[in-house]
């Protein structure tokens, strides 16, 4: 799948469009068009979509990004589920490189959904560009920093769970119980 959509867009559950912008990955522009559309729409469920054109030159829509935690509503026929997790007490990796992790030092803070592709970096960057807060709150609903070094990204695949630890330059596999 091409990673340059040929639109985002925020729909609601009437599946009326309520933002789009064309020819752009602009996380910026989505996380700050949800906050907004998130106080019109206080009790209303919003869906960002991606638009994109497979090789057969059809259009799609998937459901770019999921953050509400709605985990019955999930499809995970075109998308991989990531669990976001971060540091209770952040260290930002500057502590004894571990192996294993334990799930109680970590807050899971969102469960983001991306376009289900071949390359695991892939997945996780997106959802680690997403998860930053340089221009404006990046979750709608919840009170988070932005994804750090020493932070885990959990990459929900139909073969199982598979945990990646963020890195000052790149992503550790790593055992998280």
């Amino acid at each position: 799948m091409n990673l340059t959509p040929d639109c985002l867009a925020i729909a609601n559950a009437k599946n009326e469009t309520l933002w789009v912008r064309s020819n752009v990955l602009d996380l910026a522009g989505l996380s700050d068009s949800l906050n907004a559309l998130a106080v019109q729409y206080p009790r209303e469920p919003l869906y960002p979509l991606l638009s994109h054109v497979d090789d057969g030159g059809t259009e799609k829509l998937t459901e770019f990004l999921q953050l509400a935690l709605k985990h019955d509503a999930l499809d995970l026929a075109c998308a991989t589920q990531v669990e976001v997790w971060h540091e209770r007490i952040p260290c930002f990796g500057l502590g004894p490189k571990k192996t294993q992790l334990a799930k109680a030092e970590f807050d899971r803070v969102a469960l983001v959904r991306v376009p289900r592709l071949d390359d695991a970096e892939a997945m996780l960057e997106l959802v680690f560009e997403f998860t930053q807060s340089v221009f404006a709150a990046w979750h709608p609903r919840v009170r988070a920093r932005s994804t750090s070094t020493g932070d885990v990204l959990v990459l929900r695949n139909p073969d199982g769970l598979v945990a990646y630890l963020v890195e000052s330059t790149g992503w550790r596999k790593v055992i998280f119980e």
